[in-house]
């Protein structure tokens, strides 16, 4: 499946003839999910294959872009891979990609507060319910 997909980058590729030689031009590319379910490479599979490739030196992602956002990644084909298990390759790590206020120490300090704030307001309720309930006399007794 990585290979297809390596292929499939490969053929995006635009391209110029000029006089007996091909050059390439070196534009962002896009490979949408739905491209490649097309291609019978599932989500996992697909997100997985991105970085291989991007960890080997196949392929750069000139932008990451996120589903809930309607907005796709764009790769360029890379050269790195050339260098591959030599000291001069140059090693890129995939960036985590988390819009502002979505990553998960900022969601556990919101549910950690709310869950602090429902214990407070408990608190105070049952404060309140045992304030009011002494103050309450019932019949037949002074």
């Amino acid at each position: 499946m990585t290979i297809r997909a390596l292929l499939r980058f490969y053929q995006k590729r635009r391209w110029i003839k000029r006089r007996q030689k091909i050059d390439f031009i070196d534009e962002p590319l896009a490979f949408t999910y739905a491209e490649a379910q097309e291609l019978g490479i599932g989500r996992s599979r697909f997100h997985e294959i991105i970085q291989v490739l991007h960890r080997l030196g196949f392929i750069d992602i000139e932008h990451q872009g996120g589903g809930l956002m309607k907005d796709y990644s764009r790769y360029r084909i890379s050269e790195r891979y050339r260098k591959y298990g030599t000291p001069d390759f140059e090693h890129r790590e995939k960036k985590k990609s988390v819009r502002h206020g979505r990553d998960i120490a900022t969601l556990k300090r919101r549910k950690d507060k709310r869950e602090s704030m429902a214990r407070k307001a408990n608190i105070v309720t049952l404060e309140s319910d045992c304030h009011s309930r002494s103050s309450v006399t019932v019949r037949g007794e002074p």
